[in-house]
């Protein structure tokens, strides 16, 4: 049904998968259906072959194709600026929490505060 014209959600009503539409396109391009040496296929490669060309050319002619975005760097700080510290804590959890208070500015890799 796919092949012959029909939406994915339409095709797989038609053969009875009640699905959305994001895991019917994943049963789409999976080849896991094309059968190993333990399960059957249960679609030839011919079908697969031709509904992946298919899906391909819906994607490209309704204009969805999503190019990975480039991440952003990250920059995290490596210097600090601290307040001298007086007191000191038996508890080396208050000692930290004591520590990390003293804190006055972070210095970026770049040299920015």
């Amino acid at each position: 049904a796919y092949l012959s014209g029909d939406s994915m959600n339409t095709a797989a009503g038609k053969a009875g998968i009640k699905s959305f539409h994001a895991g019917i396109g994943r049963m789409l391009c999976s080849a896991r259906y094309l059968g190993d040496g333990f399960y059957p296929a249960i679609i030839d490669m011919e079908t697969f072959a031709a509904a992946e060309a298919e899906r391909a050319r819906r994607v490209k002619k309704l204009n969805r194709i999503q190019k990975p975005k480039e991440p952003e760097k990250a920059v995290f700080p490596t210097s600090f600026r601290m307040r001298e510290g007086t007191e000191r804590f038996d508890d080396p959890f208050e000692q930290a929490e004591y520590a990390y208070s003293l804190i006055k500015t972070e210095v970026k890799a770049d040299g920015s505060q």
